[in-house]
């Protein structure tokens, strides 16, 4: 296998109320249709989302089941600013703004469809796995 890219799928039960939250994260749509939606993060277009509708006919429904325990994890540069602001637009907290015993600034929030999306500031933390995605990250 030769992948040309990767992004998370988020199957989703209500497309325009999933793309609308995902819009106040920064995302914007660069296709939609009826059944999926593909967003891009505004200012880094390499950074990318599918969401699917969770009734696409003929989904295989190993393909089509709720997220669980899926995780999406977002590096941002201010955590404190990012709380705020999506404090500010409405979007609901799930996990209050905390300094994490291993370094990060960091708080949690839930999709629509119930992905838990955690929201760190990488800056501060400094471990093998930080310092091998800053080149990717830029």
């Amino acid at each position: 296998m030769k992948p040309i890219t990767q992004y998370p799928v988020v199957v989703s039960a209500d497309l325009t109320r999933s793309r609308d939250f995902y819009e106040t994260l920064g995302f914007r749509t660069v296709f939609s249709g009826p059944a999926w939606i593909h967003m891009a993060l505004k200012d880094q277009p390499r950074v990318q989302l599918g969401l699917m509708a969770a009734d696409l006919p003929g989904m295989d429904p190993l393909f089509a089941k709720p997220a669980g325990s899926v995780m999406l994890g977002v590096a941002v540069a201010d955590a404190d600013a990012t709380y705020a602001a999506l404090k500010a637009a409405g979007i609901g907290i799930a996990m209050e703004l905390e300094d994490a015993p291993w370094g990060q600034r960091r708080f949690g929030i839930v999709d629509p469809d119930g992905v838990t999306v955690d929201v760190a500031a990488l800056a501060k933390v400094k471990t093998e796995f930080v310092d091998a995605i800053q080149p990717i990250m830029g």
